[in-house]
């Protein structure tokens, strides 16, 4: 027994169900939002303590056609419905099939005969069974009763026409007596009536009025005889409720059958007995969230699906199998980018194709070039080949082919001029060289007198006094200087033999060799210009910038 009890300035509520509760936040517990629990009562029970059943309402509502409630006093007709659990009611499912789900309420056709599923089942066997389902519409009866209705039509046409044709000769009969059939036995008196009195009541003249419904009643014996089993009774009872009634009038609406007439076609009806398996409703259910359907709107454009129909072959299926591995999609992240997507739009023309495939057959040098790459940045910053001479980026020293005159240049700091160590040049044009003609065997000889340089014959005076005092005599044989032909004195210098091993040690002194392909030897400027000019810029590029 429940009991209440002062405890300090609180009192405190003993329950047999749940123990000891402080009152005030017990009876706080009991509000909801700002509403106290005798208000919310007095939602559901009138003011005699009655239950009110009319504050629950329910509904189908018109574009979603599922089963709705509220609960409580509205101010409008739209506000507070709440979808019902399992809210569809006699969805057309069509002609019944075996291996399928039906849910309560699911109406199908089978054998000319409409039934009603009066439980959620899977259907098996060959026909709706008497668990699962009730009859609604009893296809065989039905056409029978069809059929004698029909001939009970014809029937009593005929018998409304010989009844026309009675009435109109006892219409004449009458005519003809004054006073209709008397007793047999005795005077008609106020409580003692004539044939005449009975047959001019108000309900023989009722009947007479309605002959013709009466006469089409009496033709539909057999129709009422179908209808009148205890089976028949039973399933209009069913249907009999308000709330079928309801639902029935909520269907028949002509929008609602234009639904169920494009519904229910042989075809509409296999393909929801096709997509009504529990695989696919569970697809259907994966699929049909927010995300989903905006990525599918955003892919069913016409473009996207022509790209798709490009792709959805097997030799492409296969290449994107094959490329569909984490390392690939790494690469493929990595290579993604707007900057490397905009370097594979400039490499990718026919002739870039065609000169990365000739550098492809000599790698090596590739490699060999990209290991060395500061030194040939350091090169292309120095040596340039065009018809002008360069006018930026310029430092003593650096080199020019100048294509227009077939002449190396270098830049001295101030403009470039032609070096003696690149092209060729005569001795006129030299300013301190006489213009003499030389012949074979000639050298330049300074020329005291003139202070120029002319052609002339070496003789063995004009080699003497080499090392100060020292003398140098000429050996016998004509054109060569014999070992041991010659003596100095004064400042010591190498001896020929130092000499010799200089020239002959490569690591110290090395020649140009244009046919040589090692990394150490020396090239000419021509052979570097034909080098250069054999790669293709697009190539030269990509190795200067890295």
């Amino acid at each position: 027994m429940a009991q209440t009890r002062p405890e300090s300035e609180q009192v405190r509520f003993e329950s047999s169900k749940t123990g000891s509760h402080n009152l005030d936040t017990y009876l706080e517990a009991c509000e909801k939002g700002t509403r106290t629990m005798y208000d919310m009562l007095d939602d559901i029970f009138s003011s005699s303590g009655v239950f009110d059943a009319t504050v629950f309402e329910f509904r189908i509502d018109d574009s979603t056609r599922k089963l709705q409630v509220r609960i409580g006093t509205f101010s409008d007709t739209t506000s507070g419905w709440t979808d019902v659990t399992n809210p569809y009611m006699f969805v057309q499912r069509g002609a019944w099939a075996a291996s399928t789900a039906y849910n309560e309420t699911d109406i199908v056709t089978h054998s000319n005969s409409t039934y009603m599923a009066v439980n959620a089942h899977t259907s098996a066997g060959s026909a709706p069974s008497g668990t699962d389902f009730g009859v609604i519409i009893d296809g065989a009866a039905l056409t029978t009763a069809v059929s004698s209705a029909s001939a009970s039509a014809t029937t009593a046409t005929t018998q409304a026409t010989t009844a026309t044709t009675q009435a109109t000769a006892a219409s004449a009969s009458a005519t003809l007596a004054s006073e209709w059939a008397e007793k047999t036995t005795g005077y008609v008196t106020g409580t003692s009536y004539s044939a005449k009195y009975w047959a001019t009541q108000a309900d023989v003249a009722t009947v007479a009025t309605n002959i013709t419904d009466i006469s089409a009643v009496a033709g539909k014996a057999t129709e009422i005889g179908l209808l009148g089993t205890t089976d028949a009774i039973a399933d209009m009872n069913t249907l009999g409720t308000a709330d079928v009634v309801t639902d029935m009038n909520t269907l028949a609406t002509a929008d609602v059958v234009a639904d169920m007439n494009t519904l229910g076609t042989a075809d509409v009806v296999s393909d929801m007995n096709i997509l009504a398996t529990a695989d696919i409703v569970s697809d259907m259910n994966t699929l049909a969230t927010a995300d989903v359907v905006a990525d599918m709107n955003t892919l069913g454009t016409a473009d996207v699906v022509s790209d798709m129909n490009t792709l959805a072959t097997a030799d492409v299926v296969s290449d994107m199998n094959t490329l569909a591995t984490a390392d690939i999609v790494s690469d493929m992240n990595t290579l993604g980018t707007a900057d490397v997507v905009s370097d594979m739009n400039t490499l990718g023309t026919a002739a870039n194709v065609t000169n990365m495939a000739t550098v492809a057959t000599d790698i090596t040098n590739v490699n060999t070039t990209a290991s060395n790459i500061t030194g040939v940045n350091s090169f292309a910053e120095k040596y340039r080949v065009q018809a002008t001479a360069p006018s930026t980026s310029l430092d003593s020293g650096d080199l020019w082919y100048d294509t227009t005159l077939d002449a190396m240049k270098v830049f001295d700091g101030s403009s470039f001029v032609t070096s003696a160590g690149f092209a060729s040049f005569a001795t006129t044009d030299m300013t301190d060289v006489s213009s003499t003609t030389a012949t074979n065997g000639q050298v330049l000889k300074y020329a005291t007198g003139s202070t120029n340089y002319i052609p002339a014959s070496l003789a063995n005076t004009d080699i003497s006094g080499l090392g100060g005092a020292a003398t140098l005599s000429v050996g016998t044989t004509a054109g060569t200087v014999a070992a041991g032909d010659h003596n100095h004195t004064g400042t010591y210098e190498p001896a020929d033999a130092a000499i010799q091993t200089h020239l002959s040690n490569t690591t110290k002194h090395r020649e140009i060799d244009d046919a040589a392909s090692g990394t150490t030897d020396l090239w000419s400027a021509s052979k570097i210009n034909t080098q250069i000019a054999a790669v293709p810029d697009a190539i030269v590029m990509a190795i200067a910038l890295g």
